[in-house]
Formats: structure tokens, sequence, C-alpha cells
């Protein structure tokens, strides 16, 4: 028998991803104010990014119009290049002046400021030079450090709890016209800029690489926000003019067919993002709903569980309606569904049964 050698090639197909996508990618899922609370750990860590609050736009704000039909068309700021502040440890110790401090927390800010580098990094670890200040050993400095750290960082818990700040919203939705327009919630939401520098050694190369990156991530998290929010408010215009009764049937895949992205970058942008609408505060997850077989054209849950709850508040409270009776006049008007249906409805609307309304309770949401 003969052994000889071969060679064979095959052809396959994969998908990468860059790790500038799989950053938007997880950006997706963070509200507002985790996405502040991102930017702000990188504005403290990355010299070469810098955060700009609302009310100071950037140097060269960047529209995009690119969103679909009834969607905002309003500016997304977006990454803006500009040249650095010029002189370091005058911007840090001007900073540092705008903060009350005893004369002694002021030699010791002085002092790191002196050992900053050119980057904006310190030029030797934190604990080194504060033991040195403090004219003590690193060992018993780290061992204060343990001791601060013992401390309950939320003393103020122990005195009971408080109603909690309001959540801002992480979009605002207006009327424009006779449709509505979707724009992100700027006041909670910073500018990011990332500056530009020539020179640099690597390691401070890849600091400004890594800025960037933030920045496109940040850019690709707003358009992605924007376009899925704005499709969701073009399709349910009718639930926000009319209320709950109007709310169609609406389904994740239909939004990310008509933006053009995967379904998964749907759930991720409608898990926790809250708009500000015409009817009130509004989480992304209540434009969804299954669909109840219609006469003409599917109805939505939310929709039938609305006109429930309003036949039921119509009733006599000498004769009030069964879930049969319920079921009957719903089928009349065009919505197949059955008792047991209704029934379920009406336990999640927190609805007492026909005997209970008979007996003096009064239907209403609980």
């Amino acid at each position: 028998m003969a052994l000889f050698a071969s060679h064979t090639i095959q052809q396959t197909r994969a998908l990468g991803m860059t790790r500038s996508l799989g950053q938007a990618i997880g950006l997706l899922k963070f509200n507002n104010q985790e996405l502040s609370a991102f930017l702000a750990f990188h504005d403290a860590v990355n010299p070469h990014l810098s955060l700009i609050a609302q009310g100071h736009p950037p140097d060269r704000p960047v529209s995009r119009s690119d969103a679909p039909t009834g969607a905002a068309t309003r500016p997304v700021f977006v990454e803006t290049l500009a040249g650095p502040a010029a002189g370091l440890y005058d911007h840090v110790r001007r900073e540092v002046g705008l903060v009350p401090l005893v004369p002694r927390e002021r030699a010791i800010a002085e002092r790191l400021i002196e050992e900053l580098e050119p980057t904006g990094w310190l030029g030797r670890p934190v604990d080194d030079a504060l033991s040195k200040i403090c004219g003590c050993s690193r060992t018993d400095l780290l061992a204060h450090f343990a001791t601060i750290r013992g401390f309950n960082p939320k003393p103020g818990q122990q005195f009971g709890a408080e109603t909690p700040a309001a959540v801002p919203p992480d979009l605002v939705v207006t009327r424009e016209g006779d449709g509505f327009a979707v724009d992100l919630n700027r006041s909670s939401l910073p500018v990011v800029k990332v500056g530009r520098t020539t020179g640099m050694a690597a390691s401070d190369q890849q600091m400004l690489v890594a800025a960037r990156m933030v920045a496109r991530a940040v850019e690709r998290r707003n358009i992605a926000t924007l376009q899925i929010a704005a499709e969701i408010v073009f399709r349910q215009s009718a639930f926000l003019r009319e209320g709950e009764g109007a709310l169609l049937p609406l389904g994740l895949r239909e939004i990310a067919e008509a933006v053009g992205v995967h379904v998964s970058t749907v759930s991720r942008v409608v898990a926790g993002l809250r708009m500000d609408t015409p009817r009130g505060p509004l989480g992304l997850r209540e434009f969804f709903s299954g669909a109840v077989s219609g006469l003409d054209r599917p109805v939505s849950a939310v929709a039938v569980r609305a006109r429930i709850a309003a036949m039921i508040e119509a009733e006599d409270p000498a004769h009030p309606a069964s879930d049969a009776d319920l079921a009957a006049r719903l089928s009349g008007d065009g919505v197949s569904i059955a008792r047991r249906t209704v029934a379920k409805y009406r336990d999640a609307l927190r609805i007492p049964t026909a005997s209970a309304r008979r007996r003096g309770s009064r239907p209403g949401r609980e």
C-alpha cells in the first residue's frame, strides 16, 4: 500500500468583531446615568479624553440625519478633536485652587502636582509620594488606607431611607407638527472630546487610541439608540396620542428589521431606557406588546386589557359583567378572545371577579 501526503483547502466565513465594536455593543445596555459614570471613569484615567456638560456645545457639532422616517434629525454630538490646553501644571493648579483646602492639604496637592509627568500621570506611585509628605513609612500609610476603607461609605443610610431622587429620562419625545420628534436627553449626558497630540511616546499613543475608541463607541451607542427609539415612536404614535387602547402589536424583531440591526441590539437598547413623552415618563419596553387575533388585523394585548378595564368601569354596579360576557362583547367587536384569557387580563389589572364586584367592590387598579 502506497502512502502519500495531500493538502486540502477549505474556505469558511466567520464574523469578526473589533474591540471598538464590542465596546459599542456593551454601551447599548447603559442608560444615560450609567453611561455618564462610565465616561467619568475614563475621563479620570485618560488625559486625552474630556467631557463637556450640557450647556457647553462642542467646537464642531456633527449632525446626523440617517435616522428612519419619523425619527429626529437633531444633531448627534460625536467626538471632536482639538488642540490640548496650554500649560498642564497651570491648569491643574487652577483646578486645585477651586477646591477649599487647608494649608497642609494644599501643600500635599502642590507636591502631587510637582510629581506629574507631561502626560498627566504621576511619575511615582501615590503611596510613595504621600509617605514622604506625611513623614511615615509606606507600611504605616497602607495601614491608614486599610482603616479608611473599613469605614461605611454610606453612613447616612443608618438614619433611615429617604425617597430616592427621580431618575432623569434618557430620551425626550416632543410633538412636532402631526408627528413626534425624539432626541437624547442631553442634560444627563456629557459631550465627549478627544485631544490631538503629536510627538508622543508609544504608551501615550495607546492612551490616545483608547480615548478615540471610547468616543466612537459612545457615538455608535447614541446613533443606535436614537434610530431604535425613533422607529418605536413612529410605529406607536397613535399610542402617544390616544393612550393604551391605541397601542399596536410590536415585537423586537420588527424594529430590528426596520432599523437594520440585530434583534439583540434592540433588546439591549430597550432594556432599561426611559423616555419623557407627552403621556409622561415611559420605559421603551412599554411600547411592545403581543398580539390578539382581531377581525381586520391583530390587536395588542395591552389595548385589549385597556378595553376590558374601560368596559368594567362603565358597567352597572348592580349587574357586573362576567368574564364570559366580556369575551362575548370583545368577540362582537372583532377581537377573538377566550374567557380564560379575559380572566387572565382582568387579574393582571387587579380587578375583582363579577361576583366580588357585585358585593360592592369597585373596579380599578390597586
